[in-house]
């Protein structure tokens, strides 16, 4: 039996509201934490390492190129410091003379700026290996055209850019099914490392909610090309569309603004006044919102037993950012749940854990 263990203020029962679930708590639990346990893993095990650095394609199947030997003797810098005004590098995977790779990880909403960016690239010029790379490690989706801006920079250079979120990072861990006999030890750190997450750690986006829906191949239309949906109002922050036909949830969205309106062709010339004074960022966004709402109108105006008959009436439009991928293998309902209700919704661990939903006994929101 292990006893609790609680960290900092205890109350008058000798209990904390913060108790301590994974050894990787006791580190702390600020972003510094939490990059300090992914190093902790990267250079326990050299598989993990070369698995993340392949689903980025920093790494690529090349025919009889052997990755293993490539990162003989890395290393795992935390918190590295090279030059005065050059600040810190979250992690860095360096296998002297092969590759350099540094990590910059964000926890929050925020992602790393370009002028940050920037100065890593700067910092790579003194380095003759082989691989250069930047990832930029997210709890939300990066955004495209700072994503595309990047990469043609660090192109330049011969450096790659790429882009990952935790969620890949947690798919990635939960599939390194060692050898137990062989690999008690990093079986142990696997768990703890998930704990410290799902538990211990202070990222709410595992714990946000996510609005599920059926959706049949014309709205599937309307999220696919349109990055939107029309439905029910939620205060769900994802949204992950169930596609009917047993194809289930494969992608998610986040949810950048929701809107109760009547549903008629006024809304097209309304939003497209908006949209010629969006910020930057969501200017992609908008070319693809023009597109749903064309398409939501168009349905809206079919008959009821072809999915539409809405036209004139209140609905909730959904503009969404860019979908992204939340699984490979569909999570899929149960036989005993034909249809999700209005207002089912999911938290997002549970869009990347569970086998089936729908299945007897759980709760339905």
């Amino acid at each position: 039996m292990t006893a609790n263990i609680y960290i900092n203020k205890v109350d008058k029962s000798g209990k904390s509201p913060d108790s301590c679930h994974s050894i990787f708590r006791l580190v702390g639990k600020d972003e510094n934490a939490l990059t300090y346990s992914l190093g902790y893993l990267l250079a326990h095990d050299k598989q993990l390492c070369l698995d993340i650095l392949k689903s980025t394609k920093i790494l690529q199947k090349k025919r009889g190129k052997n990755w293993d030997k490539f990162l003989e003797n890395y290393s795992i810098r935390l918190q590295e410091y090279t030059k005065l005004g050059g600040g810190f590098r979250d992690i860095v995977i360096y296998a002297p003379g092969n590759l350099r790779v540094v990590l910059e990880a964000k926890i929050g909403k925020g992602i790393p700026g370009i002028q940050q960016i920037r100065k890593y690239v700067d910092e790579f010029h003194g380095y003759k290996d082989n691989i250069k790379a930047i990832i930029a490690l997210t709890r939300n989706p990066f955004p495209k055209d700072v994503e595309i801006l990047m990469e043609r920079e660090c192109a330049v250079y011969d450096i790659k850019f790429c882009v990952l979120q935790w969620h890949n990072i947690i798919e990635i861990v939960k599939k390194h099914n060692h050898n137990k006999s062989d690999f008690c030890e990093l079986n142990y750190l696997y768990d703890e490392f998930l704990k410290f997450i799902k538990e211990d750690y202070e990222m709410t986006y595992y714990g946000v909610e996510v609005k599920v829906q059926d959706v049949d191949m014309k709205n599937a239309e309307i999220y696919r090309k349109g990055w939107m949906y029309v439905g029910s109002p939620s205060e769900a922050l994802y949204f992950a569309p169930y596609f009917t036909g047993g194809k289930g949830i494969t992608l998610t969205s986040r949810v950048i603004h929701e809107e109760p309106t009547i549903i008629d062709d006024s809304i097209i010339d309304r939003y497209k006044k908006e949209s010629e004074s969006a910020s930057p960022e969501l200017k992609v966004n908008w070319g693809k919102w023009n597109l749903g709402l064309h398409l939501i109108v168009e349905r809206a105006k079919l008959p009821k037993e072809e999915g539409g008959g809405f036209y004139g009436k209140n609905a909730t439009l959904y503009f969404l950012d860019r979908p992204f991928q939340i699984r490979k293998t569909p999570l899929v309902k149960s036989k005993a749940f034909p249809q999700i209700p209005p207002y089912y919704s999911l938290r997002f661990d549970q869009l990347i854990t569970l086998e089936e939903i729908g299945r007897p006994g759980e709760i339905l929101k």
